[in-house]
C-alpha cells in the first residue's frame, strides 16, 4: 500500500508491535491506566504512566497541548507520532521526512536529517517502502538484518 505524504514534514512508517498473552491485558485492563490519547487507543504493554508500560520501550506520551489536539508520542522520541495500536501486531507512526534541497537560484538550503532509532520495534519488510528521489540524493538503512 502507498501512503500518500501529508503536507507537513511527516511519512508513515509501520513497525510490528510485540503482542503480550490476554492475562498482561487483563491485569493493565483492571488498573487506572490512562487508555485513550486523541483518538488512539492505548492498550498494554504500551502506556503513560510507570505500572502501566510492560518496559520503557512501550512508554507513550500524551502530549495534550500538541497543535490540532492530544498527540501520543513514542517514549522520548517528539518527532515519532503514534498513530494507531494494534493489538495484532503493528504500530503505525509517523516520522519526520528528511530532505536535501536547493533553491531556484542553486543555493542549498539546510538539509533535515530523518532517522528512527527504534530497537524494540523491527520495521515491517512488507508494509513501508523505503524512498529516495532527487538530485545527490544519498539514502541507506542500517541494522541486524
Amino acid at each position: 500500500m502507498v501512503f500518500p505524504i501529508p503536507k507537513r514534514d511527516f511519512r508513515q512508517v509501520l513497525f510490528p508491535a510485540v503482542i503480550l498473552t490476554v492475562v498482561s491485558l487483563v491485569t493493565a485492563a483492571s488498573s487506572n491506566c490512562q487508555t485513550t490519547c486523541g483518538n488512539v487507543t492505548i492498550p498494554y504493554p504500551f502506556g503513560t504512566a510507570r505500572g502501566c508500560y510492560l518496559n520503557r520501550y512501550f512508554y507513550v506520551r500524551c502530549n495534550d497541548s500538541a497543535p490540532g489536539g492530544p498527540t501520543l508520542q513514542l517514549w522520548g522520541a517528539p518527532s515519532v507520532k503514534v498513530l494507531s495500536i494494534s493489538l495484532s501486531g503493528e504500530l503505525r507512526v509517523n516520522t519526520y521526512i528528511g530532505r536535501d534541497c536547493y533553491t531556484q537560484s542553486g543555493a542549498r538550503r539546510r538539509p533535515v536529517k530523518a532517522y528512527a532509532i527504534l530497537p524494540a520495534f523491527p520495521f515491517s519488510t512488507t508494509k513501508n517502502k523505503f524512498t529516495a528521489v532527487g538530485c545527490d540524493t544519498f539514502a541507506m538503512t542500517n541494522g541486524d538484518e
